[in-house]
């Protein structure tokens, strides 16, 4: 079904592209470039580790390389390589992101916060 290009590709690409687009929201949130977003950097972390998580596979590149010398093409490192990077920039963006501040119980009680 996906090799014919089916309704399952189409909403594969869909979430691909809707998740880029929200984590590309997210790092421009992260940066200053636009407005603070919701639990921002709880956000940056998942994607973060998200990125993170899907670009280890290149270990299994480096393995099969080891062990099979001239096995796998360079370009696949780098299209591997690259959501690991990208993965490790959100987590290194997320701990230079300022935490917000807490208001005080009591504030908050008396109407104050």
């Amino acid at each position: 079904m996906l090799e014919k290009g089916g309704p399952a590709l189409w909403l594969l690409v869909l979430a691909a592209a809707g998740f880029s687009a929200i984590a590309g929201l997210y790092g421009l949130s992260g940066a200053g470039l636009l407005p603070r977003l919701p639990a921002l950097r709880a956000a940056l972390i998942v994607i973060g580790c998200g990125y993170a998580l899907w670009g280890l596979r290149v270990a299994q590149l480096i393995a099969l390389e080891m062990r099979y010398p001239g096995s796998v093409a360079p370009r696949f490192f780098v299209i591997r390589g690259a959501p690991l990077l990208l993965g490790l920039l959100y987590l290194l963006g997320a701990s230079a992101v300022p935490a917000v501040p807490v208001r005080p119980a009591r504030a908050v009680a008396a109407g104050r916060g």
